[in-house]
């Protein structure tokens, strides 16, 4: 048994012989979080280095996909020309995987999955950055994200604070106590916080 402190890796409970073979993936990684595809890089949060590990490339998406998760939101997406702004209803999941997360090297995106899993295998010790997109790769500049949120995040109308209103207010209580009534009991003053 190993009694060395947990590393902040993201490795496979197997044993060092498996971490020796050829078919195995390991991919260091620079996450960066996003809101706009175009946005810079640095624009973004950055996070320390990961290294994630696993024996298939499936394996090493899905742990991936369990640390980004927790980053992305409902995706954002269009329809028509003046784009008019929705978010989807269902949670984000790993079949979403490819439109939250893109990767690239030297500022190159890496474009397919194939050339994604050559170069994991060729070069196991090259850092690739992983961007993250947290509404999705629809949000492309920041006139974008404007416009999203204004249809989306922001309230529609507000009071001299800038909070939202005392309409709006009660219509959202009203959506939670119809979504948790059954499972939650509270004061109606507990329910507007």
């Amino acid at each position: 048994m190993d009694a060395s402190p947990r590393s902040s890796t993201h490795e496979t409970q197997q044993p060092p012989a498996a971490t020796t073979d050829d078919a195995c993936y390991r991919l260091i990684a620079q996450i960066i979080l996003k809101e706009t595809e175009s946005g810079r890089d640095n624009k973004g949060h950055v996070f320390g280095l990961q290294v994630f590990q696993a024996s298939s490339f499936i394996s090493l998406k899905e742990k991936l996909w369990s640390f980004v998760f927790d980053y992305v939101q409902p995706l954002a997406h269009y329809t028509g020309l003046p784009k008019v702004w929705s978010i989807q209803t269902t949670p984000p999941s790993i079949a979403d995987f490819d439109t939250y997360v893109s990767f690239k090297l030297n500022k190159q995106v890496i474009p397919t999955e194939d050339k994604l899993k050559k170069r994991l295998l060729k070069n196991k010790n090259e850092t690739l950055s992983v961007l993250i997109y947290k509404w999705g790769l629809n949000i492309r500049s920041t006139s974008d994200l404007m416009e999203f949120r204004k249809a989306c995040i922001d309230p529609v109308s507000v009071d001299r604070a800038g909070a939202a209103d005392e309409q709006q207010q009660q219509e959202i209580v009203e959506q939670l106590r119809a979504y948790w009534g059954e499972h939650y009991e509270a004061l109606d003053a507990t329910w507007r916080m």
